[in-house]
């Protein structure tokens, strides 16, 4: 069985948004300066993929998706995002498409949001739900489905129980 890491997903990803929108080139639908606002959004991304692994790198859990969590992460990124590793990821991908401009780059962010959102998600949070049990059902229901629908990634909750 093939486990890729979220972070080759993520080059290969990139490669494949490359490579369609200058192999497969289909009409421009963004043009410069507007695609400079893609570098933004990519280096968001960036930042907050890299925060989440930061957290999980510190309190010693993992970063695959595949194996045993062994912290449920509640503070830091992780108080806004249930999964801003996926978040900062889709972040990138959708930056690149801006920045690139093309009907073609556009298919890999939708693509990649709709397979973790409906096969690499759910078997993490099965994960955390055997591991955690009422703590993890608890911290899952503080958020939206969906990567917290993007919405919930970029501004505080206002009723947040653990910051009471």
């Amino acid at each position: 069985k093939l486990r890729l890491s979220p972070d080759a997903c993520l080059v290969i990803l990139i490669a494949l948004s490359l490579a369609l929108h200058f192999y497969c080139p289909v009409a421009g639908v963004i043009y410069f300066p507007a695609t400079m606002v893609g570098i933004i959004v990519s280096v968001t991304g960036l930042v907050v993929s890299t925060a989440a692994n930061v957290s999980l790198l510190k309190h010693r859990t993992t970063t695959k998706p595949f194996e045993k969590p062994s912290a449920l992460i509640e503070t830091g990124i992780f108080r806004y995002s249930r999964n801003p590793v996926y978040l900062g990821m889709l972040l990138v991908l959708t930056g690149i498409d801006v920045y690139l401009g093309s009907v073609t780059a556009r298919a890999v962010p939708l693509v990649f949001f709709l397979i973790f959102n409906t096969a690499i998600i759910p078997s993490e949070e099965r994960k955390l739900q055997e591991v955690f049990g009422e703590r993890y059902t608890a911290y899952k229901k503080s958020f939206a489905a969906g990567f917290d629908l993007l919405v919930a990634a970029t501004a505080p909750r206002l009723s947040n129980s653990r910051n009471e």
